[in-house]
C-alpha cells in the first residue's frame, strides 16, 4: 500500500484554503490540512469557510479542479475560557460539505480533570454530530 501525504496549513498560512490546495497539488501532495478555526489571536490570518461564501466556494472549487483530498481541518481549541464545544458546530458542517472527516483538537491545560471532562464532552458531541 502507498503511502499518503498531507501538508499542513500553518506551512504557508497566508494561502487561502483554495491556494494552498492549487499549491500542494502542483506540489505532489495527496492531502491538504486547512486551518480554518480561527483563533482569534492577534495578526492571525482567518480562513473561517463555516459561512459557506466565496471562500467556501472558491475551496469547493479548487477541489474539483485538482482531484485534492482535505485531510483535516484545524484547531478546535479547547481551554478554560472555551464554555461551550458546539460553537465548532459551523464549521463541522462545512468541512463535511467538502468530504472532511476529521479535525484536528487539543486542550490546554495542566488540569488533568478538566481534560477528562473536556474528552468525554468531545466524544459526546461526535456520537451527536453522527461523525464517521
Amino acid at each position: 500500500m502507498a503511502r499518503k501525504y498531507s501538508i499542513a496549513h500553518l506551512t504557508w498560512l497566508p494561502w487561502t484554503p483554495a491556494e494552498m490546495i492549487y499549491n500542494t497539488h502542483l506540489l505532489g501532495y495527496d492531502y491538504v490540512s486547512l486551518r480554518t478555526i480561527s483563533q482569534g489571536l492577534p495578526g492571525e490570518v482567518n480562513h473561517d469557510i463555516s459561512n459557506g461564501g466565496e471562500l467556501f466556494k472558491l475551496t469547493e472549487q479548487a477541489l474539483k479542479d485538482t482531484g485534492m483530498r482535505i485531510n483535516d481541518i484545524e484547531l478546535a481549541k479547547i481551554d478554560e475560557n472555551t464554555t461551550e464545544i458546539k460553537k465548532y458546530e459551523p464549521h463541522l458542517e462545512a468541512a463535511a460539505k467538502l468530504g472532511v472527516k476529521n479535525v484536528i483538537t487539543n486542550i490546554w491545560t495542566p488540569d488533568k480533570a478538566f481534560i477528562r471532562k473536556s474528552s468525554a464532552s468531545c466524544a459526546i458531541w461526535r456520537r451527536s454530530m453522527a461523525c464517521p
